[in-house]
């Protein structure tokens, strides 16, 4: 037998427990690539809950030790697609579209030709109709929507011509095509016009940049300081500062507040990486307690004004938020508040002393009851996330934030919506609250807080609050896939990182009023965004068109005549990129700063005594605290002591070496190491550090004696914290006093 040919079933590949089943797109775009695989089971079909009522008669799910039983599995038994009632949860809307039998691919979109593969068995397509029409800015235009029948047998392909209407070559709009096969009839297990398959294709369009307001031709606006208020007057609107704490006081359009001051809560607008951790969240749920996340402490470090002429006031405000453990947060914000009532809201967010990947990043804004009517453009209509949205397509939705809350048996994260290009909430009175961001985003609006899902065991014993909890996310993590197994996948977890972004908020009196605030941008420069990747690649990204961004390496503010970022530069050394957005009449962005350390780009492996598959050596150095390498743990022969050796590309002046240890579990902790540095990586001579390790996820730097100058270094795990035989790393770094 060539075991080269044996079929492969992945058995309990995806597991369902509470709001999950992520990534389940890429594990069917590996089965689809390779015919040796050839499926697999998800665990399992439906949470098994039994209902109970409360003193009040209100209905809810018990699981394990809600009967007085030891031992139990707690919520272990509520990993179905469905929930106790059979009701239809999003996660089981992704499957059915991950699974579905009719592949379509774009051919030539531009003259509307695709390519439909059926990969029914025995089904001809001629069993179904073929619907498809095309979206501009996320509404079917009516006119182009047609219905067919063709005949295709089962395992081939065929090409289609569409008779799609006129798009313009350049646009700011987007304009989508969208496809749908679907019953004719009815049949004994579905209705006429249930959905078999869909699909949605973006239609190549230049983008262009949406028109920018005038700013001379806004009304004037009035600046008062008063006690511990600063205050910003319109025509219509009224904004309040409170300069104790930097945030919204109140707000008012139309004589309307949009606030929620009732709140036990602050107002905000607050930074928020707090989510409620869902069942797969072990390593999110860890970090949330390890660095308090759920209840950090702000203090107003500055706040200051700037008149820019008589239409347009900036309140710039660095707030700084502390957890636990050394955790805090820097929130550096510029709020642009202009004539027509709207505010432009752009964030600088640091993370400092937290080495885990994040739960979300983002902004928190509570506003009063009254804004109950949410619609939006991005994915939906059900909650969705950036590993499961497969199933969500690119649209306009309307729904009402009580609609938005799913009820997990065990309550946890919900409601988020991904790749929203506007959101906006609609009071009673008519007033509209419209949330625009420089680019996509994602949001969750629920009359429950994150903490408040965090605290609950049970649906009953949610406290739904009149307010509305508006979470605004430059990133919500990903779902994960298995709640017993592999955690989320690399590319869906937010590293801990200084981010950028921005938004605009205003608020709009009729759709009228909605639809001109969509079709102008305020006249202000999108805040640059700074990263640099694992090669040592720096990158500058702003949300706007008008690219003339400009940046230092020294520490100083950037000059509109300084020198222009052109693209992409390798950067290894450590030091501090500032960028600073500007544009043709537009007020100049705030300034972007980005701290770098040591880049990892040119380090690799030069030698590993053993390594297990799947968590490999490089994980020790490949700047995620979230990996790990591990020493061969599958022969308890391969005993102590484990080393790794690692060349760092060229000689560097080393006077601090930094061990992180393995941040998800115990296993393989190291207790007693040695560190040595080579120029040649020969000779090493006696040990420079010689340490003993702790059972604990925090960073161990420490400071050499003298400085060394050394191209390799190598780590020497001599026991485990608990007498295990295999060693575990976290990450392994040095920090330097200069370069040769």
């Amino acid at each position: 037998m060539d075991i080269k040919t044996v079929p492969f079933f992945i058995c309990e590949y995806a597991h369902a427990m509470g709001n999950s089943v992520g990534n389940l797109a890429e594990y069917w775009d590996a089965i689809e690539k390779y015919p040796r695989l050839i499926g697999g089971c998800i665990w399992d079909w439906v949470d098994q809950g039994l209902l109970q009522h409360d003193e009040n008669g209100t209905p809810w799910y018990a699981y394990g030790g809600d009967f007085g039983d030891e031992p139990n599995d707690g919520s272990f038994c509520l990993n179905g697609l469905v929930f106790p009632d059979r009701s239809i949860p999003p996660k089981l809307l992704e499957v059915k579209r991950v699974y579905q039998y009719i592949d379509a691919e774009p051919v030539d979109l531009k003259a509307g030709t695709i390519r439909v593969t059926n990969n029914y068995d025995f089904t001809d397509l001629s069993e179904f109709n073929l619907s498809y029409s095309v979206s501009y800015n996320g509404k079917t235009i009516e006119t182009t929507t047609h219905e067919n029948r063709f005949s295709l047998k089962p395992n081939s392909s065929i090409t289609l011509n569409l008779d799609l209407p006129d798009i313009p070559t350049h646009s700011p709009n987007e304009y989508h095509l969208n496809l749908s096969f679907n019953l004719p009839d009815q049949n004994s297990w579905a209705e006429a016009g249930h959905q078999i398959a869909k699909f949605q294709f973006e239609l190549p369009v230049t983008k262009m940049d949406m028109p920018f307001l005038d700013l001379d031709h806004m009304a004037a606006l009035k600046l008062i300081r008063e006690g511990k208020q600063i205050i910003i007057e319109g025509n219509s609107f009224r904004l309040l500062f409170n300069q104790k704490t930097g945030m919204f006081e109140s707000w008012k359009s139309g004589g309307e507040e949009i606030l929620a001051l009732t709140s036990k809560d602050m107002p905000g607008p607050i930074v928020n990486l707090m989510r409620a951790p869902t069942n797969n969240d072990k390593e999110i749920a860890k970090t949330i307690q390890q660095y308090g996340l759920n209840d950090m402490k702000p203090i107003l470090k500055s706040i200051k004004t700037n008149e820019i002429g008589q239409t347009a006031v900036q309140v710039e405000t660095e707030v700084i938020w502390t957890g636990k453990n050394g955790a805090s947060l820097d929130h550096i914000c510029t709020y642009s508040v202009f004539g027509n009532g709207a505010v432009h809201m752009a964030n600088q967010i640091i993370p400092n002393g937290i080495s885990n990947s994040l739960p979300r990043i983002g902004i928190k804004i509570l506003l009063n009851k009254d804004y109950e009517e949410l619609s939006w453009y991005g994915r939906g209509p059900h909650e969705n996330y950036e590993d499961r949205l497969a199933s969500a397509d690119l649209a306009v939705y309307k729904s009402s934030v009580t609609e938005q809350y799913i009820p997990y048996i065990d309550p946890q994260e919900t409601g988020n919506k991904e790749d929203v290009r506007w959101m906006s909430l609609k009071s009673g009175k008519g007033i509209s609250m419209l949330f625009v961001p420089e680019n996509p985003m994602a949001f969750s609006a629920l009359h429950l807080s994150p903490q408040d899902l965090a605290e609950a065991r049970h649906t009953n014993e949610l406290k739904h609050r009149e307010e509305v909890v508006l979470c605004i996310d430059h990133r919500n993590a990903g779902l994960g896939n298995a709640s017993c197994g592999p955690g989320t996948l690399e590319q869906y977890k937010i590293p801990s990182r200084g981010i950028s972004f921005g938004f605009s908020m205003i608020p709009v009196h009729s759709e009228e009023e909605q639809v001109g605030a969509l079709n102008h941008k305020l006249p202000v420069a999108s805040v640059p965004d700074i990263s640099r990747d694992q090669e040592g690649f720096v990158r500058i990204t702003s949300g706007g068109f008008l690219q003339d961004i400009r940046f230092t390496l020294n520490g100083k503010d950037p000059k509109k005549s300084g020198e222009p970022f052109l693209g992409d530069f390798i950067h290894w050394r450590p030091g501090i990129v500032k960028a600073k957005h500007f544009g043709e009449g537009l007020i100049p962005s705030a300034v972007s700063t980005y701290r770098m350390g040591l880049s990892k780009g040119p380090w690799k492996i030069h030698y590993v005594s053993s390594e297990y598959p799947g968590e490999e050596a490089y994980r020790a150095i490949d700047g995620k605290a979230s990996t790990h390498w591990h020493s061969d743990w599958s022969d308890e022969k391969n005993s102590h002591p484990h080393e790794i050796q690692i060349d760092m590309g060229r000689p560097l002046d080393i006077n601090v070496f930094i061990y992180t240890p393995r941040q998800d579990m115990t296993n393989g902790r190291v207790g007693k190491f040695e560190v040595y540095f080579s120029l040649d990586g020969q000779h090493w001579g006696e040990p420079a550090i010689t340490e003993q390790g702790r059972d604990g996820v925090e960073p161990l730097r420490m400071e050499l004696d003298s400085t060394i100058s050394a191209r390799y270094f190598r780590f020497v795990a001599k026991d485990e914290v608990r007498g295990k035989p295999f060693a575990s790393v976290g990450e392994l770094g040095v920090g330097i006093f200069g370069e040769r």
